[in-house]
């Protein structure tokens, strides 16, 4: 065993904040347990009322973020407030529609006067964000990517907890709850996680890319 004072300080409180929130992933990364979870990738969610008093509270710190869609794939809007002291992310609300062009996205976020905090996208598609800008979205932005990101976004959300009102962010709450990684034909469970059923995921992952 490394004696604790070899790990230093702060490597021991992150794993202690870990071990709190998200009992599995501590399991897994410092303990170097096979766990069998399931296949789950966010066990760390808690789901429960966030009521109107709350969510005023909870009015600093926001991030938003936008996962384009149109047609198969949904365009997906997510609000969240950051709550870096007690590493809690709050899910406050969301916009999850298919078959609305980038102006209706856009009159929709600025109708709930969301349209004065930064909206980060997805960077691969900089003409839908031209778009937002042109309607009135003016802190429309990509966000950063580089290889391998997809990964680190996953493992930071999984060492904070997430809390769900699922009346207010429905679509939200369904796909953090049921994200689950890739199993193979012996049903043993791997380590990359699927690109579908994932879009308030990723946009969740492109507004917190500020702090991430």
């Amino acid at each position: 065993m490394i004696p604790p004072e070899w790990l230093g300080e702060s490597f021991i409180l992150e794993a202690e904040r870990l071990k709190d929130i998200n009992l599995m992933a501590y399991r897994h990364e410092y303990m170097g347990e096979p766990v069998g979870t399931g296949g789950e990738v966010f066990p760390n969610i808690e789901a429960r009322e966030i009521s109107d008093d709350e969510l005023m509270m909870r009015g600093d710190y926001i991030f938003q973020g936008l996962d384009f869609g149109f047609a198969v794939d949904p365009a997906a809007f997510v609000r969240v407030h950051y709550d870096s002291r007690k590493e809690e992310i709050y899910f406050l609300d969301e916009i999850y529609l298919r078959g609305w062009s980038n102006v209706k996205m856009a009159q929709e976020i600025k109708g709930r006067r969301y349209n004065h905090d930064f909206v980060i996208c997805d960077c691969a598609e900089p003409k839908s964000i031209a778009d937002l800008k042109d309607n009135e979205i003016w802190f429309a932005r990509g966000c950063y990517k580089k290889p391998g990101c997809v990964n680190v976004r996953i493992k930071w959300l999984q060492h904070r907890k997430l809390i769900f009102d699922p009346r207010r962010t429905p679509n939200a709450y369904r796909e953090f709850s049921t994200y689950s990684y890739d199993i193979d034909k012996n049903g043993i469970v791997l380590s990359q996680v699927p690109d579908k059923d994932n879009h308030t995921i990723d946009a969740t992952a492109y507004g917190l890319d500020p702090v991430t």
